[in-house]
């Protein structure tokens, strides 16, 4: 059964407070929440136990759990094997469920020479952190399962009819049942007994100190106080805070926190204090859809709140809100300050006016309702581009001279966009999706400038893609996709870097940060962020691979503590390029994930002002130096095998220890893994590899591993590792083996060989008479044309070829794979059960290209079908079907191959 998340947003001052209501669950009862030694959330009801692992539920009925039909309010807690030992309220009967076999047994089929009698049992059995399991037997004492064994812990010499309460600080044990404390030395083992005019409730911990929780009032049922355990145990904990508890069976008072908070439970309202007590936020109850329904709470490993009514689950997550958010609703670009005012361009909505008191205007000196792009500002005068003109606007005199473009074909000169004065020759430069462009300020245009023809084909001098202009010294750096060129101090081009003398193919510089004379980071589009040793001209690529949750970079913004700030299509990322370690932010800390071209402004103090989709993100980096990237749980939930008779078995209880076997009996073996980060609804991304097989990772399919079938014979090791959304990575804690056996496909394909070379010469010339065929068939393929019919893609074809067979999987393997994000070649490659080289030299021997470019050829034919066929209603709608992150991109290509924009199809 799959889950609903209904979720509710309370913002404070300094947390932003996530609510969800958990929908989905098998029954409208609820008793008790438990979180075991993996990390699986479990929920138990009046008569049922349900396995939570933020995607969907495993139920286990009363008749799974062995459970009679009198027996009712099911509390659960786990031992250090992963195993669910539960309990009705109405029968100290205890069950153990073997959550590897999913099979139920009795405390005396678990323990054949159980030391007590199940009757003599008080109370319910309860953990500690390490998930020992401790059990109070009447006249007896404590007993303790270690996920071992079963022995005494302690034994009472005197009577006891109550539970029994245990503890452990640094130098002390400590014992309470009825109305008696022990204190035990660690040490010595000497024991004090302590004794108390109220029977004991339990025993907690509160910074180290032993805390003795006991009723308020000798006759009070739902109001207890906490008592430090000294000498005079009468000093109130929380002197100013009164526990409360609506279910006595509940007793849930106070818990702390990861980071050393503690999470108090009062009547009214749950608070969280630091370790001095004091109160760093306060959630109101009536302020949240559980309100006066609240029955329990439970913190688990990863700080999240899981609150309990008779008939409903919910989730709080408290979030330092580090981030302000302005401008909600508008699409922004470039922004400068002037006056102690920072000025904002805006998509259809004019120019705004940040004023430094928090308050936004419109700037009604320009027109209100256009798109601006790219800005520069000198002393009283605003530079302004727009998709057909660059305004120049006096801040004095409030006149606007409006410069036009000369550049012809008029429909590759519409986005005019970065624009710089040159710092010596003092010319203004301006960037452009397709030419370099130049204003002259006497005849009031625009014109496409030559300064790069000589390092660039002419048949490439239309699709530069000039996105990025940066001032270096009395010279300029010009960002383009066809290289990186350094303007000197009288405009003429000193460095040319371009894929002839080693540079990146295909790379399209977005954004540039100059961290001294030799090294360079590279914000690109596509290709994630490039380090660039300029003294070696060596070049470090970092991808989704290494753990950024989106390879478009807008900016690269290095803060002084050594993080690199990178707002994508997804997300904004802070980047340690030392460690690797990666943050990422998403909504709701930020305004929206995509964020846009040109759209930063630091200011003096480090602030950082970053614009998106949807408004502006105001943060400084200092801020988020107490991040911790805490590790969530990774798993290995399921091992899906089909047989060569395409018989199907599934194992879910197999584990990391376990040893997967192939043959040549099984044609796919598919594992599931599964990281249990609650917090978010899906991890950013899983990654595996195959030792000795691969010599990298290579990014799953979602969270799933298809076994390559061409593993020669021999024993292998899987490692896996998966990131969440806040950029932590975990890794399996023990990598998976895998034993292949063998199998005679390989004695197969050795019979075929021989059987080839017994052709003849004869055979080989019209094989390769044939493959000439077929590559003028894929050549014309190639050529722009008018749209095709809208049959879904099909390759051209000879018939009886092998090589055709082999490009008519590969084309399947395309379209199937299209909308993910993580498609690469390499992807495609391991798809292909072969090496990025094979592949490479395949599709270059048959249809004469490079699988990069044909992979843009396929996307772009299924494009044209989807759009014709009017199963999408959007450009953005079909270029994400298409596997691309930004329609403004998608546009681009579609329009050069088939003449119209995208949207002249909807």
């Amino acid at each position: 059964m799959i889950p609903f998340l209904s979720t509710q947003l309370i913002f404070s001052q300094n947390y932003t407070v996530e609510v969800q209501k958990v929908l989905g669950l098998y029954e409208n009862i609820i008793t008790d929440i438990e979180q075991d030694i993996k990390g699986f959330i479990w929920v138990s009801g009046s008569k049922y136990l349900t396995k939570y692992n933020n995607q969907d539920f495993v139920n286990y009925s009363k008749e799974d759990l062995l459970l009679k039909p009198q027996h009712v309010a099911i509390s659960a807690t786990s031992d250090a094997q992963g195993d669910i030992w539960f309990f009705p309220s109405n029968d100290i009967i205890i069950h153990i469920l073997n959550t590897k076999n999913n099979k139920t047994y009795t405390l005396k089929e678990k323990f054949p020479n159980l030391p007590f009698l199940e009757s003599d049992i008080i109370n319910k059995p309860y953990r500690d952190q390490l998930y020992n399991i401790y059990i109070s037997v009447k006249n007896k004492g404590l007993y303790k399962y270690d996920g071992k064994e079963l022995k005494l812990f302690r034994k009472i010499i005197e009577k006891n009819d109550r539970a029994i309460s245990f503890i452990s600080t640094e130098k002390y044990n400590w014992y309470a049942y009825n109305q008696t404390i022990i204190k035990q030395n660690k040490d010595n083992l000497f024991e004090e007994i302590i004794k108390t005019d109220i029977e004991v409730t339990e025993l907690n911990v509160f910074n180290n100190e032993p805390v003795l929780v006991i009723h308020a009032f000798a006759n009070s049922y739902d109001k207890f106080t906490a008592k430090y355990l000294k000498g005079d145990n009468s000093i109130s904990v929380f002197p100013d805070l009164q526990l409360q508890s609506d279910n006595f069976s509940d007793l849930t008072f106070f818990q702390k926190t990861s980071t050393n908070h503690y999470w108090i439970n009062e009547k009214e309202s749950l608070k969280k204090i630091d370790k001095n007590k004091n109160v760093v936020y306060t959630i109101r109850k009536s302020d949240y859809p559980f309100g006066k329904r609240f029955k329990r709470f439970f913190v688990d490993k990863n700080d999240i709140i899981w609150i309990l009514t008779e008939t409903s689950l919910y989730k709080v997550i408290l979030k330092n809100k580090k981030f302000k958010k302005y401008l909600d609703g508008f699409s922004l670009k470039s922004m400068f300050k002037r006056d102690s005012n920072l000025y904002i361009t805006t998509f259809y909505h004019g120019v705004k006016k940040f004023i430094s008191n928090d308050k936004i205007v419109q700037f009604k000196n320009l027109p209100e309702n256009d798109s601006f792009i790219g800005t520069f500002q000198e002393k009283d005068t605003l530079w302004i581009t727009r998709y057909s003109q660059v305004l120049k606007y006096n801040f004095k005199t409030n006149k606007i001279v409006v410069y036009n473009k000369t550049i012809k074909p008029s429909p590759k000169s519409r986005d005019l966009a970065s624009i710089i004065r040159h710092p010596k020759t003092k010319s203004i430069f301006i960037g452009n999706s397709f030419y370099f462009t130049q204003l002259d300020e006497q005849e009031k245009t625009v014109a496409i400038a030559h300064h790069l023809d000589k390092y660039i084909d002419e048949e490439e001098r239309s699709e530069i893609n000039v996105r990025c202009l940066k001032v270096y010294g009395d010279s300029l750096w010009i960002g383009t996709a066809k290289g990186l060129f350094l303007m000197n101090h009288q405009e003429k081009i000193t460095r040319a870097y371009t894929p002839k003398n080693g540079f990146p193919k295909d790379l399209i510089i977005q954004h540039i940060y100059i961290e001294n004379d030799t090294t360079f980071w590279l914000g690109t589009q596509g290709q994630g962020l490039v380090k660039w040793n300029r003294l070696k001209n060596t070049f470090t690529n970092y991808t989704t691979k290494e753990g950024l949750s989106n390879n478009n970079v807008y900016g690269v913004f290095k803060d002084p503590y050594g993080f690199l700030w990178l707002p994508t299509d997804y997300g904004l990322n802070r980047f340690a390029p030392k460690t690797l370690k990666n943050n990422v932010f998403l909504p709701d800390e930020i305004s929206h994930q995509e964020f846009n071209h040109l759209s930063n402004f630091i200011d003096k103090e480090g602030t950082m002002h970053l614009g998106g989709l949807n408004g502006l993100n105001v943060f400084h980096p200092k801020d988020f130096l107490s991040i911790e990237n805490k590790e969530f749980n990774l798993l290995l939930t399921n091992v899906r095998t089909t047989y060569e008779d395409n018989t199907i078995t599934e194992d879910k209880t197999i584990s990391t220890t376990d040893v997967i076997e192939l043959n040549s009996n099984i044609k796919n073996t598919e594992l599931e893994v599964l990281l249990l980060d609650f917090k978010n609804n899906l991890p950013l991304q899983y990654q595996y590899k195959i030792t000795p097989f691969h010599e990298n990772y290579v990014v799953a399919n979602k969270n799933r591993i298809t076994l390559p079938r061409k593993l020669e014979k021999g024993n292998y090791q899987l490692l896996v590792k998966a990131q969440s959304s806040n950029g932590s990575w975990s890794q399996l804690k023990t990598p998976i083996k895998i034993n292949n056996s063998g199998s005679d496909h390989y004695l197969f394909k050795l019979a075929i060989l021989f059987c080839i070379v017994l052709l003849g010469s004869g055979s080989l010339f019209m094989i390769q008479k044939k493959r000439k065929n077929n590559k003028v068939a894929f050549k014309t393929e190639f050529k722009p044309t008018e749209p095709e019919p809208t049959e879904p893609l099909k390759i051209a074809t000879v018939p009886d070829t092998k090589e055709n067979e082999w490009l008519a999987h590969l084309n399947t393997t395309i379209i199937h794979h299209l909308d993910s994000n993580n498609f690469s070649v390499e992807f495609l490659a391991e798809k292909m059960e072969m090496s990025e080289r094979q592949l490479q030299r395949r599709v270059k021997k048959n249809i004469n290209t490079t699988p990069n470019r044909y992979i843009t050829e396929v996307r772009l034919k299924e494009a044209f079908r989807l759009l014709e066929t009017k199963q999408v209603s959007s450009v953005k709608e079909v270029s994400k079907k298409v596997g691309y992150t930004t329609s403004e991109y998608f546009s681009k290509l579609f329009k050069n191959k088939y003449g119209k924009n995208p949207s002249d199809y909807l």
